[in-house]
This record gives C-alpha cells, structure tokens and sequence, in this order.
C-alpha cells in the first residue's frame, strides 16, 4: 500500500507513524481523518494532485510512503473513490513508524489550471530498490501490479520490476 503526505509532515510519521486524528490534510480541515492508503503509487498520486490543484500553490512537494499494513488494523474502501475491486483504502487505527518507509519524492510544478509537471525523485538507490521488489512480491503479484498500471505483464520478475519503477 502507499500513502503521500505532505514533506512538512514527514519527519512526525516516520517517528511516529501515521496517526487517524493526526493525519495531515492537504486542505485545512478540523475532523478527525482517517489514515489514507492507496494500492499503488500511481492511485496515490492521482488522489493526492487534487489535493494539490487545492492549494493554488505554484509548486509542491510530496513524499511517497510504502506502507505495510500490519494484521491488526482494519482497512475498509474510500467511499470518494469507489471502484470494484477498491483502489482506495482508509483505516481508523495508527499504522506503527517501523511499518513505513519513504520511497521517494514528488516535485509539482503548476503549468496552468489542471496541468502540472511531475517529477519523481527516488530515494533509494535503484539496484537496491530491486532486489527489495524482488524479496516482498512474488511473479503473481507483480503482474498484477503491471496490470493495475496498464502496463504489459509480460517477463520475469525483474523486467516487471524494472517496468514499474520507470527504469526501463
């Protein structure tokens, strides 16, 4: 799963993880939010430049967490993005700091209403990048995770690897 938070905020989540009453919002807002997760890193950042559209900001910067939900917190579908099977997930409960990792981040640019330049920027180092890919997801999951994408779910767990981190 991935999350995309604000870079103000990044330094209190990887401490502390991410907290429902404490979730940064993009827009203000005085409720209560729940802990936003999306299936893929595309998803994230789709939901995530509306958010940003909002601000009316020049530019942003965003971080792009991986986040590995643990067994005991209950992730139910965004009633906002509905689609069958869910892209968009929420939870009421905190996800721990140790369940989280950054993977990179997103500079947008504004060009104009609507239209913005996006720039990805990784953090870790690609050859590392693999070889995680390669230990967390089996062949199965990584052609489902090149399908969600609209990507082509052919070759070995490698070449798909290299596929959906853009390095190929």
């Amino acid at each position: 799963m991935y999350h995309v938070t604000p870079v103000e905020r990044l330094d209190t989540i990887l401490k502390e993880g991410l907290i429902p009453s404490r979730r940064p919002t993009f827009v203000a807002d005085t409720d209560t939010r729940p802990v936003y997760l999306a299936t893929s890193q595309r998803v994230a950042l789709a939901v995530a430049s509306a958010f940003v559209e909002e601000t009316g900001q020049p530019s942003y910067k965003v971080a792009v967490l991986r986040v590995e939900v643990p067994p005991n917190v209950e992730l139910y579908p965004d009633p906002d993005y509905p689609s069958i099977p869910p892209v968009s997930y929420m939870s009421n409960k905190p996800i721990p700091a140790e369940n989280i990792t950054l993977i990179g981040y997103v500079q947008w640019h504004r060009l104009g209403p609507w239209k913005w330049q996006e720039q990805f920027i990784e953090v870790a180092p690609k050859s590392e990048t693999i070889v995680n890919w390669d230990k967390e997801h089996s062949l199965s999951e990584l052609q489902a995770l090149c399908r969600e994408q609209e990507l082509s779910a052919s070759g070995d767990k490698k070449t798909l690897i290299r596929r959906l981190l853009k390095l190929t």
